[in-house]
């Protein structure tokens, strides 16, 4: 266990807010601070199906808000910067190299790419939507992106835009056209266009179904876990929705996690969770299940 500083001297500054000593470790290795009894990554083989499921369930709630939808891809450059490493090829040499048939651009070079996808995921975002809302006087949003990895072992983005209304469609195209304009300054490489991303408006339902897919694989009890979810070189905030969303479904990682505890606490299994009212009204929402219609259950 970590010592903790003795602060008991009449000359002591003020004691400050410590933060819990690590005193155990999850089955994946990680330390977990005193009172913490299971890990919460992503990329721990325990956890992962759990928030892979909650992934899903807050893609579906959230995204079923936009009635209309259009979806795009950005991805990162091609093979002129990113080639692919000969050893992982098992093809004839009259065959072009392809992620679809098992070639991988080298994986220093992939984690390196990866590692910084993030931060300049963020820096061509801000870019775009600025030049966007110049355009079109309109103060657009991203609703929801998702990082996905290609074959190749390179990372890109998906991402949701709202063209629920003509102002909303204009400011999806000048964003979109922006972002085939700038990705290459920022470190991407192909951008859907406009002419691509046009011809399919649906349901913010159906882009869930689709982004969902990427996390879990299958139906009911069949349903499985994808490599998506394990892996650890992508990008920390792999799924993104925005506030406006989750401010009107009251559907977040956090109150799906908090409606576990709930649930658990009403069988006797734990403590209930000590959370504010908002979060304990949101909480029981989720638990509640209302979203879908049917009773509560173990979520």
């Amino acid at each position: 266990m970590r010592p903790m500083p003795d602060l008991s001297g009449t000359d002591s500054p003020a004691p400050r807010r410590l933060r819990r000593p690590f005193d155990h470790r999850c089955s994946c290795g990680r330390w977990l601070p005193e009172g913490v009894r299971r890990c919460s990554s992503r990329t721990c083989p325990e956890y992962a199906p759990t928030w892979a499921r909650d992934t899903r369930r807050r893609l579906f709630v959230n995204l079923e808000e936009l009635k209309l939808s259009v979806m795009f891809s950005v991805t990162a450059p091609g093979a002129d910067q990113y080639p692919f490493d000969p050893q992982f090829c098992s093809h004839s040499p009259s065959t072009r190299c392809s992620g679809a048939i098992g070639c991988r651009v080298a994986p220093d070079e992939a984690e390196a790419f990866n590692r910084h996808a993030g931060k300049w995921w963020s820096e061509l975002h801000r870019a775009a939507k600025t030049r966007a809302d110049r355009s079109t006087g309109v103060k657009g949003r991203l609703p929801c992106r998702v990082w996905e990895k290609q074959k190749r072992g390179l990372a890109h983005i998906h991402g949701v835009l709202s063209v629920e209304s003509p102002a909303h469609r204009r400011w999806a195209e000048a964003y979109i056209n922006a972002l085939r304009d700038l990705s290459p300054r920022y470190g991407f490489g192909f951008v859907d266009g406009w002419h691509k991303v046009s011809r399919k408006f649906w349901p913010g339902v159906q882009a869930a179904a689709y982004l969902s897919s990427y996390f879990i694989g299958g139906r009911g009890r069949k349903a499985q876990i994808t490599q998506n979810v394990l892996d650890g070189d992508l990008p920390r905030l792999v799924v993104f929705i925005g506030r406006d969303l989750t401010g009107s479904t009251g559907c977040t990682m956090r109150s799906l996690r908090h409606s576990r505890r709930l649930w658990a606490s009403r069988h006797l299994g734990a403590e209930p969770p000590r959370v504010t009212l908002g979060e304990w009204l949101a909480a029981a929402a989720m638990l509640a299940d209302r979203h879908y219609g049917r009773p509560a259950r173990a979520p």
